[in-house]
């Protein structure tokens, strides 16, 4: 039996028709769900706010992230005109700053930004006598 070019062709165009076919149609591999804190976290807002550090001589700046554990961390940047520091503190977690020899600060010398998702940080500063607060600026 003869087969003539254009069955021929027919014929050919029809496999690897077929074998396109059949490359798409293999299932697509479903991404890996998030657990409820990955899709939180990576819908969270961040807020952020700046506390004024008053005039005083301070001993230390304690800063406390009362997040709740599995959630992103607190950024925490204490500004002043001799620089700046950025701490990172992690949900549950208190750091301490000792100040040796004390910090002694003016009216509006110096200033706390914040950046937060789900808590907000508490920071506050310690002198000789009590506890200092820091307003928002």
């Amino acid at each position: 039996m003869i087969v003539s070019r254009r069955l021929f062709a027919i014929m050919v165009m029809a496999v690897i028709g077929l074998v396109l076919a059949i490359a798409v149609a293999q299932p697509v591999q479903e991404k890996p769900r998030e657990n409820a804190t990955q899709v939180a976290e990576n819908a969270a807002i961040v807020h952020r706010t700046t506390l004024e550090i008053p005039a005083g001589k301070y001993t230390g700046i304690v800063i406390v992230n009362g997040g709740p554990p599995d959630t992103i961390s607190s950024y925490v940047t204490i500004i002043w005109k001799g620089g700046k520091y950025l701490y990172v503190i992690e949900p549950g977690k208190s750091q301490f700053l000792p100040f040796v020899d004390g910090w002694t600060l003016k009216d509006r010398e110096a200033r706390v930004d914040l950046s937060w998702t789900l808590s907000k940080p508490s920071v506050w500063g310690v002198t000789g006598t009590n506890p200092v607060t820091f307003p928002e600026q």
